[in-house]
């Protein structure tokens, strides 16, 4: 700008005519009547990143549609947002790696108490694969990264999340639903894969087709299995023991859906769980117990003692006690899926409320939208 004696502070960009939204109408603006919005107000309303974004995500030739709703929304539905909470994950990472040494090219890391264990091994397959060299020893205590490595760009496909496939799995199991679920990832990769084999275990008719790396899950009315009722009553000592530290995210759809199954169900060695978004032991003790299950924990473990809705001849079970109500997210996209799915599951006319329920979008974008699609009822409240 300066070369062309122009002021460096004044820049104009020329665009094409364009359309604001907000409050989902368009926001006229006419010079006839004076209602008008400068790039200046309109940075104060939506800010600048925002306005940034918008205006340089298209040719200056094309027509722009800037929809300021969108842009202060706070979910991956804005681009924006995704973009800044990416570059705020990142920055905290190097903030944290202040405090340790890695000017030596062989970094050195004990962990005393390894957990999540798939992770770290689909974490040194990735970085390995960008060409990175470490090591890892066989008790995963300790973790020795040769660098700096030069990364390039790469083009990669991310395989889906097995949490995420479980929330619609555990709704079509507790209810009289068949769904298919597609391109589950088979690789082996995920720890959380273990979650179809934990509900098999009870009864669960579920089909694994790896050639087609799909799922069908069938419940209630649809399941080949009597009345698709879940069970521990073949197990050793009528209980379910199931070790999550592979997997511990699982904890909430599998502590939803013990609640439902004829039978103890103890998750054990889950610790880690206590230090996730909130105190998920905690959290799904307290609320689920208000919602009428015989549950109760420890400092590393939930126990569920459930009751499937139907007695083995298929009549109603005056046991089974689980009802509606209201309970809070606290902001934990996986305790506002799990107790979603588990109102899917109750009696026509009951329902559960999920306060701040939107959480879900962190790891589940539109996934009320999707569970609409396969004949979820989920109201706005």
């Amino acid at each position: 700008m300066c070369a062309i004696f122009a002021d460096p502070h004044e820049l104009t960009w020329p665009t094409q005519y364009e359309h604001r939204v907000k409050d989902g109408a368009e926001f006229k603006m006419s010079k006839r009547t004076g209602n008008a919005m400068t790039i200046k107000e309109l940075c104060q309303e939506v800010g600048t990143d925002a306005v940034r974004y918008f205006f340089v995500a298209r040719s200056a030739t094309s027509h722009l549609d800037f929809d300021m709703d969108l842009a202060i929304k706070s979910s991956s539905d804005n681009p924006v947002y995704y973009a800044q909470y990416a570059h705020a994950r990142t920055c905290q990472v190097l903030e944290l790696s202040k405090k340790h040494d890695f000017k030596d090219a062989n970094t050195f890391e004990l962990l005393t108490n390894p957990k999540e264990i798939p992770f770290l091994v689909m974490t040194k397959q990735w970085l390995e694969s960008l060409g990175v060299k470490l090591e890892i020893s066989e008790d995963f205590k300790h973790i020795k990264v040769y660098g700096p490595t030069q990364m390039k760009a790469f083009d990669r496909t991310i395989p889906s999340d097995w949490e995420a496939v479980a929330f619609p799995l555990i709704a079509a199991l507790l209810t009289d639903s068949e769904i298919v679920i597609d391109n589950v990832d088979n690789s082996g990769s995920q720890g959380d894969k273990a979650i179809v084999d934990v509900l098999k275990a009870v009864g669960a008719d579920i089909e694994e087709d790896a050639n087609t790396n799909s799922l069908i899950v069938r419940g209630g009315t649809k399941s080949r299995t009597p009345f698709g009722r879940l069970s521990t009553e073949k197990l050793e000592n009528n209980e379910l023991r199931v070790n999550i530290s592979g997997f511990p995210d699982a904890i909430c759809a599998l502590a939803v859906a013990s609640c439902f199954v004829e039978g103890t169900v103890i998750l054990e060695d889950a610790a880690v769980c206590r230090k996730k978004e909130t105190d998920r032991i905690a959290v799904l003790e307290k609320q689920l117990r208000e919602l009428g299950a015989d549950i109760s924990s420890g400092d590393d473990y939930l126990k569920i003692c459930g009751h499937s809705p139907l007695l083995p001849d298929g009549s109603k079970n005056p046991e089974f006690k689980i009802h509606g109500g209201t309970v809070e997210s606290f902001d934990d996209h996986r305790i506002a899926m799990a107790f979603a799915c588990l109102g899917l599951a109750l009696s026509e006319g009951d329902s559960i409320v999920v306060k701040d329920a939107e959480c879900c979008a962190v790891s589940f974008p539109k996934f009320y939208d999707v569970m609409q699609k396969i004949n979820a009822s989920f109201t706005t409240v």
